[in-house]
């Protein structure tokens, strides 16, 4: 009997044993038991989500919307000497995108190139889903001192189906942070383009001049600087430089203020007892003559350097202009030829 009980407790003991390892065993193949990696299927890298404008995922893929440049400030804003703007459809094999379709939309060299994220729409015309956005295009330097914007209307299926619209101009003391100018339109397209939907997006950007009714008539006051330039058959704004002034000159009187009087927003005043002529900063001249109560612009230019001007009465009708390299010019006010 008592050689039974020691081997009943012997068996027993190995049993507790050999139970205990099997679990450490089993606790230890859970433990270490080796993770599956689970790649998601048709991710867009990070590589490109970075360096996009703007993505549009689609069933067999995606379009995208970038550029170029060697230097960006975030998506929005580009300094390069070569800017491209791209728009591209991708689709994925093997969870990897590839590029299938491309165009270049714009490739500017030496420039800025921005998109103003804030106008970014997706519409959906006829069916067909279409990306409106607006960007501006400007180059270095100081050579060139026109401003344009360009609008865009894109067919996210299918991208040959595309449109553009550019509207150019100069800065204008009417216009806060905008141009004033007109848009680029031919005129055998003029009423196709002005009920397009392209035309109407862009008609409404901030970055261009709003124009109300009256302000869309050519002797409207804060027209004067286009009105005068066309009585005048000249263009003066220069990137570096100045117009010779023309002998005769022909203006517009406006009842309309063109300057402070008080001098708060221009650069330099004269006054005698006849006249007041202001000048901008290398920009417009103006005169008020005080017994009409009338304003009328001498000589409209603009530029990024050499054109501004010291003033001073000659006499009571004449003005003297020297500018920046110390070239001179007479001014008879009373012989300015004034258009009704």
């Amino acid at each position: 009997m008592k050689n039974f009980c020691i081997s009943l407790l012997t068996v027993l003991f190995l049993w507790v044993i050999f139970s205990c390892e099997e679990k450490e065993k089993e606790t230890t193949q859970i433990k270490y038991r080796p993770k599956i990696d689970v790649k998601k299927e048709n991710v867009i890298p990070d590589s490109i989500l970075s360096k996009s404008v703007f993505i549009k995922m689609q069933d067999s893929g995606f379009t995208r919307i970038w550029v170029d440049s060697k230097e960006s400030r975030g998506k929005y804003f580009y300094a390069d000497t070569l800017n491209i703007f791209n728009v591209g459809k991708y689709t994925f094999e093997n969870n990897l995108p590839k590029l299938t379709e491309k165009f270049e939309l714009n490739r500017l060299e030496w420039s800025y190139f921005s998109i103003d994220s804030s106008s970014v729409e997706n519409k959906l015309i006829n069916n067909k889903e279409y990306l409106f956005l607006t960007t501006q295009p400007e180059y270095m330097g100081k050579a060139i001192p026109g401003k344009t914007v360009e609008f865009w209307m894109i067919n996210l299926s299918d991208l040959k189906d595309r449109q553009s619209l550019l509207y150019k101009g100069y800065f204008s003391e009417f216009c806060n942070e905008c141009i004033k100018g007109e848009f680029a339109i031919e005129e055998k397209n003029k009423r196709i383009v002005l009920k397009s939907p392209l035309y109407q997006y862009a008609s409404k950007s901030k970055l261009i001049f709003q124009a109300s009714k009256k302000e869309k008539k050519a002797d409207y006051y804060k027209n004067y600087e286009e009105k005068w330039e066309k009585d005048n058959r000249t263009d003066n704004h220069y990137g570096a430089g100045y117009a010779i002034i023309p002998e005769s000159i022909q203006s517009t009187y406006y009842k309309d203020q063109l300057f402070n009087l008080d001098g708060s927003d221009i650069d330099t005043i004269i006054e005698n007892e006849n006249f007041i002529v202001a000048t901008y900063f290398r920009g417009n001249l103006l005169g008020y003559d005080k017994n009409k109560k009338l304003y009328f612009p001498i000589i409209v230019e603009s530029c990024t350097y050499s054109c501004n001007k010291n003033i001073i009465f000659l006499d009571e009708k004449t003005v003297q202009i020297t500018y920046e390299d110390g070239e001179k010019f007479e001014i008879k006010l009373d012989e300015i030829i004034f258009k009704k």
